[in-house]
């Protein structure tokens, strides 16, 4: 990824924390979008270059400040709240990869991204061929062992306590909250 754009969406929850964290290793530049003033701190600690708001009215003009040509690649949280913005900021050849949708068919703004030649990518993490489940799997391992990859684990609880991790996680809980057999 050296000397390409990466835009990541939710930059500080549990994907887009990593996919941050993994560009930055790859040489990307990144911007990071976060839901709130409270994250940009956050967003800068993962590596992330830029860090905008994303429910910015003026967005797609903050992108294109600092990516005039458009973003190469866009990790995506949630397909049809953002992909208008996407399908304006993507540069030719560029690729969306999304791992979720708020709605089940999202309006596509074909002629947009068309023009851009840009690649549409639904990820579904059990699709995946084993030879590529493989690979992450060794990068992933290799960026925690080398010490590129971090992931904040705030709370440990053993697995009787699923509920209580479930009441975390839905108030909000900052960080990874982990369930252990003793």
């Amino acid at each position: 990824m050296r000397g390409l754009t990466v835009l990541v969406h939710g930059a500080t929850g549990g994907v887009g924390s990593i996919a941050t964290q993994m560009a930055v290793r790859d040489g990307a530049t990144v911007i990071a979008t976060v839901r709130s003033e409270s994250q940009i701190g956050a967003a800068r600690v993962l590596g992330a270059h830029h860090v905008l708001l994303a429910d910015a009215q003026d967005l797609t003009e903050q992108v294109r400040a600092i990516a005039p040509k458009g973003v190469n690649r866009i990790a995506e949280v949630d397909l049809s709240a953002h992909i208008e913005v996407d399908a304006e900021i993507i540069a030719i050849g560029g690729a969306i990869a999304s791992y979720y949708s708020s709605t089940d068919r999202p309006t596509i703004p074909y002629w947009t991204l068309g023009f851009a030649d840009a690649t549409l990518r639904l990820l579904g993490s059990d699709d995946f061929a084993p030879a590529v489940k493989a690979d992450a799997a060794a990068r992933l391992t290799q960026a925690l062992v080398d010490g590129s990859l971090h992931i904040p684990v705030t709370e440990r609880l053993p697995l009787e306590n699923i509920a209580q991790a479930h009441d975390l996680f839905e108030r909000g809980h900052a960080g990874r909250i982990v369930l252990h057999i003793p």
